[in-house]
């Protein structure tokens, strides 16, 4: 059994690079969500990463949707989740759908102030516990989910930056630009005022949550995403000092049905001055708002969760999702446990010397790391392997690569080595990145069981997928050499060939 939950897309790639998943395990028929990521490119790899690894840190803790497993295959990361959800946001789209087709739009708010009072309240709780450690970065309502058992709960943690990490180096990697629509920037980050950025930015985006759950909409402060005009609009507001109208997002008809509460709350969170907003524990203490309260899963679910089979996409969309899960299920019968470790090798493996940098085959790329300028003529032969890649399209050599693997590396800077010189492919536009990706996960599960795979891969080939670069038959030839003095003579002759 399997359905569609959610696809997201991306304009420039690859229609649905993400699609969630709802299946059964084929031992005891439980139904779990799958999360199927497409890594077409390296900012999606570096996002990924970026959110499973914060996800890690946050073990334990109810208010976060986190993972049980994560397993890669081919150029698809699967993430598994023990419970199925549905987002706030293709909620709200569904239940405006509904409303527009009943004639009520203009007449009622999408959600009641009790529910949305409610899940204001779990998302203040979740962000009082992040808060400690680190800033979310990307509180928009598709990071916000419902789970079957009507428990509200907080994702999407692409952009998370703890505490320990240097919010201002990060930022300066993305050319100063904070995170999100700059049509929802607070003053602060429309004003690229890193000094005042901070726990209050997010109160800022949790004041945005109201006028879509009132609407069902996302509600853009203006109507460009011209960076002159976002900041021209925070300009504004800092000099007449005025929280944001709510006349803006308003139907008329929904003004007079809507309580002064909930108005008075969106007046106070919109505050262009960060220091007049108020905080996350004085809102959960209800000193600001009456609204902020909690009420019983029983509403939530006659609210939000009644008509979840809506909240599917069409069956006409679920074609291509579906054909690729049917492909993806054949491909790989095997389940990972939360292994995140070749990822991490993929990623240093593009040249990059910490986490949060550039991922633009433009930059500068660091070679400058000991792991890549081994000598293999000073390497004992009892500490030497070495790995052999040939590129054929057309069953014509097109490149080809012999490097040195030393013994006395741990398996992740093994691992490191290898996908960095698969990725100077890449870089000579060999292969694209779907195959940088494919390539190096082979040999990668080689080195990491090496000990049992000396006599099963020697050799091996991969034929490669087609993508922006390869658009003809294209084979990967892969040789592991473990014998030391093998290895020896295979980077002799290498070394002889490109000399």
């Amino acid at each position: 059994m399997c359905f569609v939950l959610r696809t997201l897309h991306i304009a420039s790639e690859q229609k649905h690079y993400k699609v969630r998943y709802c299946v059964k395990h084929r031992e005891n028929n439980v139904k779990l969500m799958l999360i199927v990521i497409a890594l077409v490119n390296g900012t999606t790899l570096r996002e990924t990463l970026n959110e499973l690894i914060k996800c890690a840190e946050f073990k334990n803790n109810h208010r976060f949707l986190l993972y049980s497993s994560v397993f890669i295959f081919r150029h698809y990361l699967f993430v598994e989740y023990q419970t199925i959800v549905y987002d706030l946001e293709q909620i709200l789209r569904a239940k405006r759908r509904n409303m527009k087709d009943t004639n009520e739009e203009l007449i009622a708010s999408v959600l009641t102030e009790n529910v949305i009072g409610h899940i204001l309240r779990k998302i203040l709780k979740a962000l009082s516990y992040l808060h400690q450690y680190a800033l979310h970065n990307n509180l928009v309502a598709r990071s916000i989910v419902i789970t079957e058992n009507c428990d509200i709960k907080l994702t999407g943690f692409k952009w998370t930056v703890l505490k320990n990490e240097d919010i201002r180096k990060t930022l300066s990697l993305r050319n100063n630009r904070f995170f999100g629509r700059p049509t929802q920037w607070a003053p602060e980050e429309a004003l690229n005022d890193i000094e005042h950025y901070g726990p209050h930015t997010e109160l800022w985006h949790v004041g945005l949550l109201i006028p879509e759950m009132v609407t069902g909409e996302t509600f853009h402060l203006i109507n460009t995403t011209c960076s002159e005009d976002v900041q021209q609009y925070a300009e504004q507001l800092m000099k007449f000092q005025l929280p944001v109208p709510c006349s803006g997002w308003f139907p008329s008809g929904v003004k007079f049905s809507l309580s002064s509460e909930i108005l008075q709350l969106w007046h106070c969170l919109m505050q262009p001055n960060y220091e007049k907003r108020p905080t996350v524990n004085e809102l959960l203490r209800r000193n600001i708002s009456k609204t902020i309260k909690s009420i019983d899963k029983s509403e939530i679910r006659e609210a939000l969760l009644i008509d979840a089979k809506k909240y599917r996409i069409s069956l006409n969309e679920q074609a291509e999702p579906l054909q690729k899960w049917t492909q993806l299920v054949n491909y790989s019968r095997e389940r990972g446990a939360s292994d995140i470790t070749r990822l991490e090798s993929l990623y240093l493996g593009m040249g990059r010397n910490e986490f949060f940098s550039s991922v633009s085959h433009k930059d500068e790329i660091d070679d400058e790391n000991p792991i890549y300028k081994i000598d293999f003529r000073k390497v004992p032969n009892d500490l030497l392997q070495c790995v052999c890649i040939g590129i054929l399209k057309n069953h014509k050599k097109r490149a080809g690569l012999a490097l040195t693997i030393h013994l006395d590396l741990n398996t992740i800077d093994m691992c490191t080595v290898v996908c960095r010189y698969v990725y100077k492919f890449v870089q000579s536009e060999i292969i694209g990145f779907i195959n940088y990706v494919r390539i190096s996960l082979e040999i990668i599960d080689v080195l990491k069981q090496r000990e049992h795979t000396r006599a099963k891969h020697k050799s091996w080939q991969i034929y490669l997928e087609r993508d922006e670069i390869n658009k003809i038959e294209t084979v990967a030839q892969v040789q592991v050499i473990f014998d030391g003095l093998t290895a020896r003579n295979a980077l002799v002759g290498y070394l002889a060939c490109i000399s």
